[in-house]
């Protein structure tokens, strides 16, 4: 069979499109990470970024800051309307610094006593989601709690969300029936929670 130099060309075009178009996300992260589909999911949706080209360091711990930005890009908020700093321990002109704003004005970061740029813990990212779903219009009250072993360790201004977030599934415990309140989120945790909460 003659193949021609047309043929040869949409063949090659038809290859780069579909180069082009496939998934951005499948080098981001191994396949059999616990974490893969939902790093994936917010890659794509560009709701997180990676650190590098092709990393996401799935294992790192994440800001305050860092988290804000993620939720703010998940609620698409316009960064036009947050210009103008409304809390003291923001920074300006900082990759947060709208975000941060935003989370300020909608009354999202109550309690939470840390800079942006400081690591941000379980109980304080259920805190500030519990707050988020409640920004939103999402009724707590008809909602039966689930208890942890650990909630002594709970802060009292976080029990109610860390049972919230369990009980919707948008976070889990660590292990053993255990929340672990007072650890810091990796960037894998926070990819899972964010694709928990688009479900």
């Amino acid at each position: 069979m003659k193949i021609t130099k047309t043929k040869i060309m949409t063949t090659s075009i038809a290859l780069g499109l579909l180069m082009a178009t496939a998934s951005p996300t499948l080098a981001y992260v191994d396949k059999d990470h616990w974490a893969s589909e939902a790093i994936n999911h917010v890659i794509a949706n560009k709701i997180m970024e990676g650190t590098s080209e092709n990393e996401f360091s799935p294992e790192k711990k994440i800001t305050l800051g860092e988290f804000i930005t993620t939720l703010g890009k998940y609620h698409k908020i316009d960064k036009e309307k947050y210009s103008e700093k409304k809390d003291d321990d923001t920074k300006e002109t900082k990759y947060y610094t709208e975000y941060m704003n935003w989370a300020a004005e909608s009354k999202l970061l109550s309690d939470i006593k840390k800079s942006a740029e400081e690591e941000i813990t379980r109980e304080e990212t259920a805190h500030i989601l519990a707050s988020y779903l409640r920004f939103i219009g999402d009724d707590i009250s008809t909602l039966k709690f689930a208890v942890f072993e650990d909630e002594s360790e709970i802060s009292e201004w976080a029990k109610g969300d860390t049972q919230f977030l369990a009980n919707k599934g948008i976070m889990k415990g660590t292990s053993d029936n255990k929340f672990s309140p007072k650890e810091s989120l990796t960037r894998a945790e926070v990819a899972q929670i964010m694709y928990n909460l688009s479900k």
